[in-house]
């Protein structure tokens, strides 16, 4: 993950963390009520399209200073998780970059991925599922808990 990522993708938690200490439970109240545009703002809670202008108006928005919001990212930044460690294997077991890998399992871009890998979200049966179906060798049990060995042995299910 290159520092661009981790830094737009901690922005996006960071922003999602003041709305809902603003009380705010969706991204779609919030800019509701704010005068935003829906699409706009969930994307810059997923860390993706957002301007320096905007990140400003929401900042405005919760009277938050610049600086002080950037200083606070440092606690939004790659948190390592079981998760994540055992998706940074699967990648170097099959010799890919995210991007490929990404593509190998037919995702457009490499959201989910980055997400788990910076400790924002665990590995979903549906991405543990895809993983599988496309490395039938890696142990289902193993991508989604850690359980079990790596790779499926011959005597086990699918």
């Amino acid at each position: 993950m290159n520092e661009f990522d981790e830094v737009s993708y901690s922005v996006g938690v960071a922003l999602k963390q003041l709305r809902k200490n603003a009380g705010y439970k969706s991204y779609e109240q919030f800019a509701f009520g704010n005068k935003m545009s829906r699409i706009q703002y969930w994307k810059m809670e997923n860390g993706n399209n957002f301007t320096l202008k905007s990140l400003l108006t929401i900042l405005d928005i919760h009277q938050v200073e610049v600086t002080s919001f950037f200083v606070s990212l440092k606690k939004f930044s790659s948190i390592t998780t079981d998760d994540s460690i055992r998706l940074n294997q699967i990648m170097d077991y099959v010799q890919l970059d995210k991007k490929a890998f990404g593509e190998k399992l037919g995702y457009k871009n490499s959201n989910i991925l980055n997400h788990v890998l910076l400790g924002g979200k665990k590995i979903s049966l549906p991405l543990a599922r895809k993983i599988k179906k496309t490395f039938p060798t890696i142990n289902l049990s193993w991508i989604l808990k850690g359980e079990g060995s790596f790779l499926q042995s011959s005597n086990q299910g699918v």
